[in-house]
């Protein structure tokens, strides 16, 4: 797991993260710290330099929100994905040529949220949220009809997006948040 640097950094920084949670009850606003997981397929090829293939990330990692205020509410996460041995279709001119190989993932997003009103039913807020992905296969393999293939793939996918939601609330622990932006 430790093979490069970067993901020594990663599996500290996490670890960091997860021991900051253990002095929460100390501060003086609210925060809260929690794990994660995620996994993102998309529904459509995505195209890279002419070649197509499908969108996956799965990750773990740790989630940190604090509410500063009433109204005010800064959210983030960080997670990691490993896959040692996934299978990669890509699409060049109409063929199908399908890969395999080690391929690591970094998942960074950062959010905030203020709410612009509150009643007892429902409430409106805006949201801010930029979300960078990291996908790495350093060592892919495979066959392209009877010729032996080999490459790399670096892509990141970065989103910014800016939301209006409504939040219902069904009981005490339970809600339905509807977003669009």
């Amino acid at each position: 797991m430790f093979k490069s640097g970067r993901n020594f950094l990663i599996f500290g920084l996490l670890t960091i993260i997860c021991q900051f949670s253990r002095a929460q009850e100390v501060m003086a606003f609210e925060f809260k710290v929690s794990p994660f997981a995620l996994y993102e397929q998309g529904k459509e090829n995505i195209y890279i330099k002419g070649v197509r293939t499908k969108y996956g990330l799965g990750v773990l990692g740790v989630a940190g929100e604090a509410m500063l205020g009433s109204d005010f509410n800064v959210r983030g996460r960080l997670g990691y994905g490993y896959h040692p041995n996934a299978r990669i279709s890509l699409s060049l001119d109409g063929r199908e040529i399908a890969v395999t190989g080690p391929v690591e993932g970094i998942y960074l997003e950062a959010a905030m949220d203020y709410r612009l009103l509150s009643r007892p039913i429902y409430s409106i807020a805006s949201e801010l949220r930029l979300i960078t992905r990291n996908i790495d296969a350093q060592d892919l393999a495979g066959f392209a009809g009877s010729r032996a293939i080999t490459g790399t793939a670096v892509n990141d996918f970065d989103t910014l997006d800016l939301m209006l939601k409504a939040k219902f609330p069904m009981g005490k622990k339970a809600f339905v948040n509807i977003a669009g932006g």
